[in-house]
């Protein structure tokens, strides 16, 4: 190689060098949005949108949460006709405190974040409800009055359901007992049932009784039915802004009727709330109290006040009127006095 090739050589390595040592990142306009205050529990949102205006083709956006990385996209420009995409990142903080969130592309911070969590007394109950409790004791009532138009006569008829129930469950050495009663009265039928369950020694026992049916007594092994409601899907139903404070408690407060909300609450509320049974496209309105001890943090109660005012899919009747249904929680952490009826035994064997 003579002189003169080498210096053309070296200067294009050089120039090489120099581009990379120079490079710049590609340009996109981003934009993001997303909360500076938020609570413990709720999940948040942060929503970026990139433009290429480089035609670049694509853009990798990371999101950190004090230094730690918590997810990744890849946002995929070409395909779009205005070269624009977007991606949701989202989040939930269990602590409370000041916290950084940081959005990074190629290297280099995009938008930062400075986040307040403040603590939601209903998360904290939440988790206790779901991880500190080995036994607990759960009392509900209600009624609910309604005058139902059949489709084809137009005649109406009136009905009164009436529930009450109770139960106490030893979730640490899997025994509960559960007592329900469901009575409807109108002047067209009525019917009274009552129904028992119990769980001990690794058995469950089911006793019946109605006014339609002749009793029946059931003994089955079974798997211990953990039967405390799944409350997680309250953060999803409840913002801390349907929160206030009345005699030594946490009041939350809102109106679940419509969207997810009624899906969700149904949810949190299991099998001693079934609000499918009245057909959710006759509610008009639902909204729900949950109440939480401010010394203990537990769950106080749950209550719902209900009205109906629409048409009934399956038959096409017309229904009104409403009520209400309120499940308590007392004795968390107290001993509990489960027996099997020396009756319900015999019965069974």
């Amino acid at each position: 190689m003579n002189n003169r090739t080498a210096i053309a050589v070296s200067a294009v390595l050089l120039a090489i060098l120099a581009g990379c040592i120079g490079a710049t990142p590609p340009e996109f306009d981003t934009t993001i949005e997303g909360p500076d205050e938020v609570a413990t529990g709720h999940q948040v949102e942060y929503h970026v949108e990139v433009t290429d205006i480089e035609e670049n083709n694509e853009k990798e956006v990371e999101f950190y949460v004090d230094g730690e990385k918590q997810d990744r996209e890849l946002l995929v420009l070409y395909t779009q006709d205005d070269r624009t995409d977007e991606r949701t990142f989202t989040h939930t903080f269990e602590e409370p405190g000041e916290y950084e969130v940081e959005f990074v592309s190629y290297d280099q911070t995009v938008e930062t974040f400075e986040v307040t969590v403040e603590e939601s007394p209903l998360y904290e109950s939440v988790q206790t409800m779901q991880e500190d409790v080995s036994t607990y004791q759960m009392e509900q009532d209600g009624e609910v009055d309604v005058v139902i138009t059949e489709s084809g006569s137009g005649s109406t008829s009136q009905a009164t359901a009436t529930i009450a129930g109770d139960g106490q469950f030893d979730n640490e050495h899997e025994r509960l007992e559960y007592h329900f009663e469901f009575d409807i009265d109108s002047p067209l039928f009525a019917d009274s049932s009552e129904e028992r369950w119990w769980y001990v020694d690794d058995t469950m026992y089911y006793d019946s009784t109605s006014s339609t049916s002749d009793s029946a007594t059931t003994v089955f092994g079974s798997e211990y039915e953990d039967r405390t409601p799944p409350f997680a899907p309250l953060m999803e139903v409840f913002d801390e802004d349907d929160r206030h404070e009345a005699d030594g408690a946490y009041v939350y407060t809102t109106d679940v009727s419509e969207g997810d909300d009624l899906e969700l609450f149904a949810q949190a509320a299991g099998d001693e709330l079934d609000i499918e049974m009245f057909g959710e496209e006759t509610i008009d309105e639902l909204v729900v109290e949950v109440t939480v001890d401010k010394e203990t943090k537990h769950l106080d109660s749950i209550t719902a006040d209900i009205s109906f005012d629409g048409e009934e899919e399956t038959t096409g009747s017309y229904v009104e009127g409403g009520g209400d249904i309120t499940i308590d929680f007392h004795g968390v952490n107290d001993p509990v006095d489960i027996t099997v009826p020396s009756d319900v035994r015999a019965e069974a064997e």
